[in-house]
């Protein structure tokens, strides 16, 4: 009885080409747990007989990744050569500098236009810091030297 359902099932995906790829995957699991259901039923609740040759490897994927000189994979990439281990941790120490610096460029580059429309100029104070004004605070701000005119 196991090999017909299994085989019924099979046959029945296989003749339905109209079936997207999504409709056979959900039919062939629900295919697969009747299955399960079944075999159990027939072989007493006795669950460790069951083998299917056909069974996924479920894994978890892992990648050793080495990003800025820091992470699992760079012992691996260093290969124990202390030159690529020093510039590892050089890159590692400047790795919040260089993350404020782009987010310094990405706020330059991205927001002075939309403050544009809304008629108003985003100027930058330091670092990562910047102050909003209107038109005419920042008019009078550029005749007094205190900030430099948009480029």
């Amino acid at each position: 009885i196991f090999l017909a359902l299994l085989c019924s099932a099979k046959c029945f995906v296989g003749r339905h080409l109209t079936m997207t790829q999504t409709d056979q995957t959900i039919f062939k699991k629900f295919a697969l747990t009747t299955l399960i259901s079944a075999s159990i039923l027939f072989n007493n609740g006795n669950v460790s007989s069951l083998s299917f040759a056909d069974e996924p490897k479920i894994g978890l994927i892992q990648l050793k990744i080495c990003d800025v000189g820091t992470g699992k994979g760079c012992d691996d990439l260093a290969e124990n050569n202390d030159f690529i281990k020093e510039l590892q941790r050089k890159s590692a120490e400047k790795k919040e500098e260089r993350r404020l610096e782009m987010l310094d460029k990405y706020n330059q580059n991205n927001f002075k236009d939309f403050f544009r429309v809304l008629d108003q100029h985003m100027v930058r104070k330091g670092p990562n810091d910047y102050v909003i004004m209107t038109n005419q605070e920042y008019e009078a701000a550029r005749k007094l030297g205190q900030v430099e005119k948009d480029r």
